[in-house]
């Protein structure tokens, strides 16, 4: 691989994180706030890039194998891979919270609403940590695609990042009531009442609403809570 083959390389890593940026394709791997660094690091693997080109100093070989660095992002620029699904839910499923106090801490009173929209998380910390104390009476909806278990319950779910898809958490949450089981990965959007004493009087059990309606929705732009 010669100097100007190492610049292209840059050209394409660097266009690639641009694209991301630019797009919302970047939301599939990371927070939204990452699209301006994200978006930087391209510009500036571009200008080295340029540099490379412009520069003259004395070619130097490499190994043809080195071209195999072209491989991931040609096919990230030509395929977009799908968010975090069931599949991962299913098999990482556990408490996602380690520090319940401070999950607590943060809850906010119930908006005004009926229903009262909550993500996923909100809801599984209210019922688990907090006894279902703010969800008494109250109807809310949730958003999330469908994940299941080996005993046939089926869960709204959605994944916590803090910062990227590698660090990713599943929250669940049991859908009972629903005469409609949908498939894996289906987004939904389910409407009912907090299932009095789920996710509290069994440690091991996750949440569960009662629902009242399902219907399928689109995957939202944010993927990830």
């Amino acid at each position: 691989m010669n100097q100007q083959a190492q610049a292209l390389l840059l050209v394409v890593v660097g266009a690639f994180a641009i694209r991301l940026g630019w797009t919302d394709e970047h939301l599939v791997y990371v927070r939204d706030w990452v699209r301006w660094p994200l978006m930087a690091a391209g510009l500036v693997l571009l200008a080295l890039a340029a540099g490379l080109v412009l520069s003259q100093h004395q070619e130097q070989a490499a190994p043809r194998t080195a071209w195999l660095l072209f491989a991931p992002f040609v096919v990230l620029l030509l395929v977009s891979p799908p968010p975090l699904g069931a599949d991962f839910a299913e098999r990482t499923a556990s408490t996602p919270y380690r520090d319940p106090g401070r999950a607590v801490s943060g809850l906010r009173p119930l908006p005004d609403g009926d229903p009262v929209r909550l993500d996923v998380a909100d809801f599984y910390v209210r019922a688990r940590y907090d006894a279902g104390a703010s969800l008494v009476g109250r109807r809310v909806e949730l958003t999330g695609f469908v994940s299941h278990d080996p005993d046939g319950a089926w869960y709204v779910t959605r994944f916590q990042i803090a910062c990227c898809a590698a660090d990713a958490v599943a929250v669940r949450v049991r859908v009972d009531g629903s005469e409609w089981s949908p498939a894996r990965d289906v987004w939904v959007n389910v409407v009912g009442t907090w299932v009095d004493g789920s996710g509290v009087t069994r440690r091991s059990a996750a949440p569960a609403i009662d629902a009242e309606s399902v219907e399928p929705t689109d995957v939202p732009r944010h993927p990830y809570e």
